[in-house]
Order: C-alpha cells, then sequence, then structure tokens
C-alpha cells in the first residue's frame, strides 16, 4: 500500500487526476441506488455496535456518528430514523450522491439537522481538532483511495478515545471474476465515456461463458436499472482489495486495532473443513492467523468487514458466567431475523382446540454476512424465551417469568434449570443473544 508521504510529483499528479475520475464517476451515477431496496444496513445495527464497542453502556444518547462517504445515505438515514437520540453526519465527494440522501432524508422526515446532517466533503477535510465521533463507518471507502493507509489514519483520529470504526474493504479471493472483467472491459474500452462502458459491460455479461469465476448471482448490483450498481462493479477506476494480512497491516499501520469480524465463525478456520483432525489442529491458531487461515480455506470471501478502536483502548465485556448470566440483560442479537419469532397467539390456541396442530418450531435466519450465515429452528418454549429477551429484563426475571417456566421441559426447578442454563450459554456463545449489565 502507498504511503502519502512517498511517491514522486508525477505519480501525486497522476493520483489527483484519477481522484477527479472517481469524483465524476459516482456524479453521475450515485451509489448506491435510489430505486433499490438494498436492506438493512448492517454498520447501522447500533445495538450490536453497542455490545462491541461499548459494553455496559445503558443508551446512546447524545453518540456522534460520522459515516464517512455515505454516497446516497442509505446508512445515515437507518440510523437516524432508528435511533432519534443519536446525531449522524454523513459526508461524501459527490454532491449528487448527497442530494439523493437528502431526498432519502426528507422522505423519512428527518428534517432536523441537529439529528442528521449531510455535507459535501472528502476524509482529507476533515479536522480532528473542530470535532470528535464515537463511531466512524467506513464501509466501501478505503478500497477507493489513492492511498487507504491515510484515509484510515484520518478517521482513526476522529475517535474520541473510546470511539470504534465500522469498516468494510473488498477482499481479492471472492472478487477474482470482477477484477478479470474489470480488466478486460478496461483493455477493450480504454477511456471511453461511461455511458459506452456501460453498454459493452452489459453485452460482455450477457456473453459470458459459462464457469467463468464471475458468479452473477453473488452480486445484485449489475441488475441494478438505473446502472449505478454496474458501473461501481466493474467500471470503477480505483479498486483495490486487501487479504486478511493486508488489512491487519493497514489496521496496524493506522493506528487502530481489530476489535471483531462482523461474522467471526467465517474467521475461524476449523469451520472451513469437516475432517475432526484438522478441525482440531486448526482450532488452536491464534485469531489472526486463524483469520488468515480461513481466507485461504474459504476462498470465495468477497469483502471484509470488521470494527476496530484505537491501539490503546480495548472494550471490556463481562462473560456471562453462570452467576453473571442470571444479573445481565439478554438481548436478540440484530443480526439475525427474528421475524418468524413470534408468542403463541390466541388463534394459536383455537386450532389446538379443534385439534389442528399449530407450528412446533420457529425458523430464525442469520443475516447475509458472508459464507457462513445459519438457520437455527427453536422449539415454542424456547421461543418464549427469546420474544422476551429485550433488554429490559435480567436474565432471572425471564427464566422466573411463569409462562416460561411453564414451558420449561422438567418435573423439578432443579430440572428445568438444568434445560436453561446450557441453552443459554450456547445462545450467548452463537452470538444468538447479547448479554450486558
Amino acid at each position: 500500500m502507498k504511503q502519502s508521504d512517498h511517491g514522486d510529483p508525477g505519480e501525486r499528479s497522476v493520483d489527483k487526476q484519477v481522484d477527479e475520475r472517481v469524483k465524476e464517476l459516482y456524479m453521475r451515477y450515485p451509489y448506491p441506488s435510489a430505486q433499490t431496496d438494498t436492506g438493512v444496513a448492517l454498520f447501522a445495527l447500533l445495538d450490536y455496535v453497542r455490545y462491541l464497542l461499548w459494553p455496559g453502556r445503558p443508551n446512546l444518547d447524545g453518540l456522534r456518528i460520522l459515516d464517512a462517504g455515505c454516497g446516497t445515505g442509505h446508512t445515515a438515514v437507518q440510523i437516524a430514523r432508528q435511533h432519534p437520540q443519536v446525531h449522524v453526519v454523513g459526508i461524501d465527494i459527490s454532491s449528487a450522491s448527497l442530494d439523493v440522501a437528502r431526498n432519502r432524508a426528507q422522505a423519512a422526515g428527518l428534517v432536523d439537522e441537529a439529528r442528521l446532517t449531510f455535507r459535501q466533503a472528502s476524509i482529507d477535510d476533515l479536522s480532528p481538532e473542530e470535532q470528535k465521533f464515537d463511531y466512524v463507518i467506513s464501509s466501501g471507502v478505503l478500497h477507493h483511495l489513492a492511498d487507504p493507509v491515510d484515509g484510515a489514519r484520518r478517521l482513526a483520529r476522529l475517535l474520541t478515545p473510546t470511539g470504534g470504526i465500522g469498516m468494510m474493504v473488498y477482499a481479492p479471493h471472492g472478487r477474482h471474476g470482477v477484477y478479470l472483467l474489470q480488466e478486460a472491459l478496461r483493455r477493450l474500452l480504454g477511456d471511453r465515456d461511461l455511458s459506452e462502458q456501460v453498454v459493452v459491460a452489459r453485452q460482455l455479461l450477457a456473453g459470458l461463458p459459462e464457469g467463468h469465476p464471475f458468479k452473477p448471482a453473488q452480486f445484485s448490483d449489475q441488475d441494478w436499472a438505473d446502472d449505478a450498481g454496474l458501473v461501481d462493479l466493474l467500471l470503477h477506476v480505483r479498486d483495490r482489495s486487501f487479504s486478511v494480512p493486508a488489512l491487519f497491516d493497514l489496521l496496524e499501520q493506522s493506528g487502530l486495532r481489530l476489535e471483531r469480524f462482523f461474522s467471526p465463525l467465517a474467521y475461524r478456520p476449523e469451520n472451513h473443513t469437516s475432517d475432526p483432525s484438522l478441525k482440531k489442529r486448526l482450532s488452536l491458531l491464534d485469531d489472526r492467523a486463524g483469520a488468515i487461515m480461513a481466507e485461504l480455506l474459504c476462498g470465495v470471501m468477497p469483502m471484509h468487514a470488521c470494527f476496530a478502536t484505537r491501539v490503546g483502548h480495548r472494550p471490556t465485556r463481562l462473560v456471562p458466567t453462570d452467576l453473571t448470566l442470571m444479573l445481565m440483560r439478554p438481548i436478540r442479537s440484530p443480526l439475525f431475523r427474528w421475524d418468524n419469532l413470534r408468542m403463541p397467539t390466541e388463534r394459536d390456541a383455537k386450532s389446538k382446540a379443534h385439534g389442528r396442530r399449530a407450528p412446533r418450531t420457529f425458523p430464525v435466519a442469520e443475516r447475509n454476512l458472508g459464507p457462513l450465515s445459519r438457520t437455527f429452528e427453536f422449539d415454542e418454549w424456547i421461543a418464549n424465551i427469546l420474544n422476551r429477551c429485550d433488554g429490559s429484563r435480567t436474565t432471572k426475571e425471564i427464566l422466573e417469568d411463569p409462562a416460561v417456566v411453564a414451558g420449561v421441559p422438567g418435573a423439578s426447578p432443579e430440572q428445568k434449570s438444568r434445560v436453561t442454563g446450557p441453552l443459554l450459554k450456547l445462545l450467548a456463545q452463537q452470538e444468538l443473544l447479547l448479554f450486558d449489565i
């Protein structure tokens, strides 16, 4: 990775020219498309962010958030809409993207600039002397900069002492097919106008031979009607990727420390083999060596999403042991979709009375975090417990609820506790439940 204090004047001149082309690209094709439902913004899941970065913090009141490279405001608007007690600042180099972001905010009823502010700026324009942020989002930005290390370093300086960064950068192996097509299109088209490049790119995709490493199903951006996704994916003028070792180097050179990958199970190598003896051997690797090996064994990671803090800060979370677990307040992890989890209704009771059996299990699926997204099936008595895990009650209060007690298997309180104890530890281990004080 190139450092900001290296390079001759000719290289810096080329970098500036490419910077202008990047800006022009997003002026003409604001990203992500306002017409596309891009779903839940993962870095907007502040309940999970609070659990990771500020354990023990009772609420998010007064939290200052920067979305650095906010694009059309997808993440910033979600945060401001769901968490009125925080202040979100979104910056982007493209005024066209910010116009879309402001329209998105207005449609969501967000007109108070004390909650949400957008401004045209680059990361270089931000001064740590003027303002600090508790949480900085850098999703899909650093890999488009001339100097990613300098960009990450500047963002790190904007953090409060206990602040953290949510970061996403491209990964090389899962994007191998993307980079083949990018090179092919560069050779075919050179510097022709983007509108012409879009036409040829779609021709190329339509005639792509079966077996090509580019897998269209993995990249829905190409299907967007307004072409913004296709341009960002295949026609970008500066697109680099980071292997796991390169990501660690980026963080360390920027004064940052990896706190957590967004999908930590995907970065454990033992989860990428079915051989029992190899599983045991791989499980002995430390976090860094394990993550490096996991990327190689997985082979298809298209990006790395993680959280990082300043090197000198490490959030401290209580471990949910037998005693502390009962005093902590569990909350259902926002990393999972809980739509199918529901309490039995009066209609269910009537169905049972008439001999029609109500559903006995409830599926809970993990959001699409990568190659190891999981789905769980829960019996009704477990669903009853999970439905009460909203962060307002302690585990002890939940397990003493008569409606919960009645459903837990076992004839005595001791038998029931021998069932619920291991269950809750498993739910915590799999991060289906997040435990905090």
